[in-house]
C-alpha cells in the first residue's frame, strides 16, 4: 500500500505539475478509484488567453471554486464575473465557457456528479453570437 492509500479506500492525489498538464485535468474519478461516484479535477487557464468561443454543455450539473484568479463565466453573449473564492453552480445542458479577464492565472476545482468527466457536447461561437450586448450583459 502507498503513503497516498489507506486501507479503507481514502486516497489522495496530486495534480501534475503545470509543465505536464498545463490546463489542468481530472484528480480522481474511476480511472483512480473503481467505486467512486463523483469527480474532481482542476483547470488551469493563463492569463492573457484568448476566449476561444468553444462552449461546453454537460449532462450533469457542474460546481465549481475559483481558487485564484478572476475571470467570466460565459454562456453567449451574457456574463457572470467571478474571482478568488467565489464558487459557481452550473445547471446541466446550460453552454458555457469560461475566460481569464484577469492578470493572474486562473485555478479552479470543479466537480461533477457523475464517475469521470460527464457526457459533453461543445459548440463554437461566430463572433456576433459572442459579442456581449449592452441588453444581455449579465447571467
Amino acid at each position: 500500500m502507498s503513503p497516498d492509500e489507506l486501507p479503507e479506500g481514502v486516497i489522495k492525489r496530486r495534480l501534475p505539475p503545470q509543465a505536464e498538464s498545463p490546463t489542468g485535468g481530472m484528480l480522481l474519478d474511476h480511472e483512480v478509484q473503481a467505486n467512486i461516484d463523483c469527480c474532481l479535477g482542476v483547470a488551469r487557464i493563463a492569463a492573457g488567453s484568448p476566449d476561444t468561443l468553444t462552449e461546453m454543455s454537460h449532462e450533469t450539473a457542474e460546481v465549481m471554486y475559483v481558487g485564484s484568479g478572476s475571470g467570466e463565466l460565459r454562456s453567449g453573449s451574457a456574463a457572470m464575473p467571478f474571482t478568488t473564492g467565489e464558487a459557481l453552480y452550473i445547471p446541466s445542458g446550460i453552454w458555457h465557457r469560461i475566460v481569464n479577464t484577469g492578470s493572474e492565472e486562473i485555478i479552479s476545482v470543479f466537480s461533477f456528479p457523475h464517475s469521470n468527466r460527464p457526457p459533453s457536447r461543445t459548440r463554437t461561437l461566430t463572433n456576433t453570437e459572442a459579442r456581449k450586448d449592452e441588453d444581455d450583459g449579465e447571467i
